[in-house]
């Protein structure tokens, strides 16, 4: 499937063109893995890993902080703010589509960082409060900033910022 990049449009289905893609993969060092993958597993990567960040919505059922530019567009960003004032283009944040590039690395089974040795939230999530590994010790407080076990935990550090906690705001 193709990308549509339209920041707000009608039927967008990726926050990621292939170009920023290319240059954040480049500069990131991972430019081997990215082109290894064809440009149809390029597309389906940064689709598939901005549906994953759209699906969210589901599991946090407040939603987003802000409100989307339009209500007509497809994905919910951008919000009503993500705009240049001085040229009126609008744009869709780098933390959403740096969320997007880790996700999609990370989903092809790799970590920016490497494999993680401890999965630090999924520990938290099952009330592990201390943990000793030959003589290495760390202890964890409960949080209500779990990270979804789908999402990859860099995309989540720019993500947990743009989650509204607590109930839903009716429309």
């Amino acid at each position: 499937m193709d990308i549509i990049y339209t920041p707000g449009g009608a039927s967008d289905n990726s926050y990621v063109t292939l170009a920023d893609a290319q240059t954040y993969y480049e500069e990131m060092l991972l430019l081997e893995w990215w082109m290894a993958l064809s440009k149809g597993e390029q597309q389906d990567a940064l689709i598939r890993a901005t549906r994953m960040i759209e699906d969210l919505q589901e599991e946090f059922p407040a939603g987003f902080v802000g409100a989307p530019r339009t209500s007509t567009q497809r994905l919910h960003f951008p919000r009503s703010g993500d705009y240049n004032t001085t040229t009126s283009a609008v744009f869709i944040i780098r933390r959403i589509q740096i969320a997007v590039l880790q996700q999609a690395f990370w989903a092809h089974g790799r970590d920016a960082d490497g494999p993680p040795m401890i999965d630090r939230a999924q520990l938290r999530e099952e009330g592990v409060t201390t943990i000793s590994i030959e003589g290495f010790q760390e202890a964890y407080t409960p949080s209500r900033d779990i990270r979804p076990p789908d999402i990859a935990p860099k995309a989540w550090k720019s993500l947990r910022r743009l989650i509204r906690w607590g109930k839903p705001i009716a429309p």
